[in-house]
């Protein structure tokens, strides 16, 4: 009752409310939890939106799911990979030696990868993996692969966890 009261509350004070850019309503995008950073809206989608930029999203940390691992038997992770590119080269036998980040994004996301002989976008590969973001990294033991993640979420937008922390510290909807 308490958090209906609550959401009864914030519909009511922001009714008739949109959020524009040069007079036109925006493309609203939210997601759970940042990585200290919301995401340039053209990394994650294919439009290029001036009003999404990189800008800090702290105080997370603290977060459920904020960081998180998933593990994969070596020959679980190839086999996944090779699904879908079965031209990829890609050995259970070799993996450390396989997988190179290519390149980062402005908010310290992986943005592409080379896995195998296959480059790959790491939206693409955050979902062949159901990672939880594509702020990772990888680890290595014998016969396992570790991916680290950092946020849950694409990134773009509004961080719903990074919200309710505002709201908590006395900024309003506008701020």
């Amino acid at each position: 009752e308490e958090n209906s009261q609550k959401i009864r509350q914030a519909v009511n004070e922001t009714r008739g409310y949109i959020m524009t850019y040069n007079d036109k309503p925006i493309e609203v995008f939210f997601y759970s939890t940042s990585n200290g950073k919301t995401e340039d809206v053209a990394e994650v989608f294919s439009a290029s939106l001036p009003y999404y930029n990189v800008v800090d999203s702290p105080g997370e940390e603290g977060a459920p799911r904020y960081k998180e691992t998933v593990t994969f038997s070596n020959k679980e992770f190839a086999n996944i990979f090779n699904a879908k590119y079965p031209k990829s080269g890609l050995s259970a036998t070799n993996l450390e030696n396989m997988l190179k980040i290519l390149s980062w994004t402005d908010s310290g996301r992986v943005r592409d990868l080379m896995v195998g002989k296959i480059k790959v976008k790491a939206t693409e590969f955050r979902t062949m993996y159901g990672l939880n973001s594509t702020d990772f990294n990888f680890r290595f033991s014998k016969d396992k692969i570790f991916i680290d993640t950092t946020g849950y979420g694409h990134g773009v937008g509004m961080s719903q966890i990074g919200a309710n922390i505002m709201a908590q510290q006395g900024f309003n909807y506008e701020d």
